[in-house]
């Protein structure tokens, strides 16, 4: 058995060969994987979609799908079968915004993070130092250097 490459699959329509059942199904886990469930919550109260969220009609899942990741501001209707594609791919251009927001977020708090603790690490080097120095017990340059 061979492994197909990407570059095979170019031409090839995924969004038509997948249901929209699924495709929902899988944004809303990938939804439930970036946002944290109090916004989710938050937003399916604004926008009282939880009858949405339940209901076994793929169109009104995709619909508070999309109310959800476009903060209210995607689709005003529920789509219906000629639409769906449609919105389905505002809607995943909308998740993927979403996440690429959430990566750069985390990103940036690492580097804040790293950056925090250097400097507490000069900060408390510092502190011990001042202690030493105030002491003026029995260390010299070398002793001190070891400590620090």
């Amino acid at each position: 058995m061979r492994l197909q490459s990407i570059n095979e699959f170019n031409g090839f329509d995924f969004d038509k060969t997948i249901s929209v059942d699924m495709q929902v199904e899988v944004m809303f886990e990938l939804l439930y994987k970036v946002l944290d469930e109090g916004t989710i919550k938050a937003r399916t109260v604004k926008y009282k979609l939880q009858k949405y969220i339940n209901s076994k009609d793929v169109y009104k899942r995709l619909y508070a799908l999309n109310k959800i990741v476009t903060n209210g501001k995607g689709v005003e209707i529920t789509p219906n079968s000629s639409n769906a594609l449609e919105v389905l791919q505002a809607t995943s251009k909308a998740l993927s915004d979403v996440v690429a927001k959430r990566y750069v977020q985390n990103k940036i708090e690492t580097q804040v993070e790293q950056y925090l603790m250097e400097k507490q690490d000069k900060y408390v080097d510092e502190l011990r130092l001042g202690i030493l120095k105030k002491q003026k017990g029995p260390e010299n340059a070398k002793t001190l250097k070891k400590i620090c």
